[in-house]
């Protein structure tokens, strides 16, 4: 016969358990995320800002010697992707621009604002990188959407949205669509991210 100890369920290891002490059963926290408290905090009279970064090479993997994009979010109550930064000019490949949400304890913008009460809530707003040449043509060519969000190292409470490495497709791809018998450009793809 067979018989199974119900006392203890406790995992064990080749050293023998002594008592577990409140702050050894204290829930692990990922190191990635240190601190849950809130990034931006009411009343709050510093600066607080959102990084924009990106790194563009050509299809031939060169970087990028010269060209201008912008960045977009999209406006829920509009439906609609409005300027976000104007243009950005590229420098060697790289994209870099940051953008004031919180200037001396005042909100800097109504776009600044609808990105606070997102974070607020854990969300944020989407956002686009986009040709800046392409704004005012018959398609936007799209070369990212979303990116990596992430505290900063640098400064607590600013944040840094990473859209990565992104390689340039030649021509790009245009996303096209029917209405009624007419097509309808919408964006092209303009870019693609690699591993």
């Amino acid at each position: 016969m067979i018989t199974q100890d119900t006392t203890t369920s406790k995992l064990s290891t080749s050293k023998e358990l002594g008592a577990i002490t409140e702050e050894q059963a204290a829930p692990i926290k990922d190191m990635a995320y240190p601190s849950e408290e809130p990034i931006f905090l009411p009343g709050d009279d510093s600066n607080r800002k959102i990084i924009f970064k990106a790194l563009l090479r050509t299809a031939w993997d060169e970087y990028l010697a010269s060209g201008a994009c912008a960045i977009q979010y999209y406006h829920p109550g509009k439906q609609a992707w409005l300027d976000l930064t104007g243009s950005i000019k590229i420098v060697q490949g790289k994209l870099y621009r940051e953008y004031i949400l919180i200037s001396g304890g005042q909100v800097s913008s109504g776009a600044a604002n609808l990105f606070l009460k997102a974070i607020e809530i854990g969300a944020f707003p989407m956002v686009r990188l986009i040709n800046a040449a392409s704004a005012e043509s018959q398609w936007t060519e799209v070369l990212a959407f979303g990116g990596l969000l992430a505290p900063s190292t640098e400064q607590p409470g600013d944040m840094v949205l990473d859209f990565g490495d992104l390689w340039l497709l030649d021509p790009p791809h245009i996303n096209q669509h029917m209405e009624g018998d007419q097509p309808r450009y919408e964006y092209a793809i303009a870019a693609l991210p690699r591993p």
